[in-house]
């Protein structure tokens, strides 16, 4: 009698099983179930200046809650990346920003699945992000720092912290040190992280501050003999070996920019650069700076005819004037062409 009993509980049992694995829906039947997502976006503004404070506006409708969130991406170096986060409202949403990474992007709007509809990324769209001038020259008329036959690069897809050492300056500079970081970051996508002061004069490996990938220091001749009859120097401290998606390169693991003191404090009879970054008389500190990050971030000077002088990263201060008569710190088109080669249009570098 009791194996009967038995026997007729084990049967229970295993319809209720049965049962409940027959009813219960597997992931991907329950991605099935979720209502499929529509909606759609219209581009306002899709071409803009860098700089201008102006940038990308777009709307469109999406199906799903109330509030649901929403990414405006775009395709980078590490695949589709955040540029901006919303929320629809009625299932209404806007997007409006300013973006100043010069170039032609791809940019979508994505709608992550939520419990009951679907994820769904929308067409990607093509923006366009212009400088506020009309680069000069060539974008051919550039150089690329090598050594021992490989390329140079910082990894564009970290940020680059930097201290500064203005003992010798002050702080008057900091507007144009701010606009030469920027510019940087207009052309090559780069952001940079500012991490505090410091008194350090970089001067080789063991003068660099830990956690600091450039420093950017004001120092006499005497604190840095290598300044003697420079307006400023530059030296990559640290090289590691690495690659990118062309192969193996150099990895610029920090930097020093050390700026002649002697030569550039306001009202020195030896002052060899308006401190400033236009000048209608001759070259600029905004100009020295450019050109020394500019080989931190893996340029070498141009080639030393008329064509060259237009660029930033002509070998001397002999740059030639604007049409305007004026010296001013301003990319050519060489300059960009190349940094965009080292920037992070060209993708990251792994160690």
């Amino acid at each position: 009698m009791s194996s009967r009993r038995t026997t007729h509980a084990l049967i229970a049992l295993l319809t209720s099983l049965f049962l409940a694995v027959s009813v219960t829906s597997t992931p991907a039947e329950a991605q099935q179930q979720r209502k499929q997502t529509r909606g759609s976006v219209t581009w306002v503004t899709d071409t803009w200046v860098s700089g201008s404070g102006t940038g990308y506006s777009l709307s469109g409708t999406v199906s799903g809650a109330r509030k649901r969130p929403l990414l405006l991406q775009y395709k980078g170096a590490q695949g589709w990346q955040r540029l901006a986060r919303t929320k629809a409202v009625d299932n209404a949403f806007t997007f409006n920003g300013t973006w100043d990474w010069y170039g032609t992007h791809k940019v979508r709007v994505l709608a992550p699945a939520t419990r009951r509809h679907s994820r769904r990324a929308f067409e990607a769209h093509r923006v366009n992000v212009v400088p506020s001038y009309t680069a000069r020259g060539l974008a051919g008329d550039h150089n690329l720092l090598r050594f021992n036959g490989l390329r140079e690069r910082v990894n564009p897809c970290q940020p680059i912290r930097y201290k500064l050492n203005l003992d010798d300056i002050g702080d008057g500079v900091l507007p144009i040190i701010d606009s030469v970081l920027f510019q940087f970051t207009q052309a090559t996508g780069v952001r940079f992280k500012y991490v505090g002061r410091t008194h350090t004069i970089p001067q080789g490996r063991r003068t660099m501050d830990r956690g600091t990938d450039l420093i950017i220091a004001w120092a006499s001749q005497s604190e840095r003999p290598a300044l003697a009859g420079a307006v400023a120097v530059s030296q990559i401290v640290k090289l590691d070996l690495g690659r990118d998606r062309k192969g193996r390169v150099w990895s610029v693991k920090q930097t020093g920019v050390t700026v002649n003191s002697d030569l550039t404090v306001p009202g020195s009879p030896n002052q060899a650069v308006d401190i400033a970054l236009d000048s209608p008389s001759r070259a600029t500190l905004g100009m020295t700076l450019l050109h020394e990050l500019g080989h931190g971030f893996g340029l070498a000077h141009t080639d030393r005819n008329e064509a060259g002088r237009a660029q930033l990263m002509y070998f001397s201060t002999d740059n030639l004037p604007w049409s305007n008569g004026w010296f001013r710190s301003l990319f050519g088109a060489g300059d960009l062409a190349g940094l965009r080669k080292v920037g992070l249009a060209a993708g990251c570098v792994r160690d």
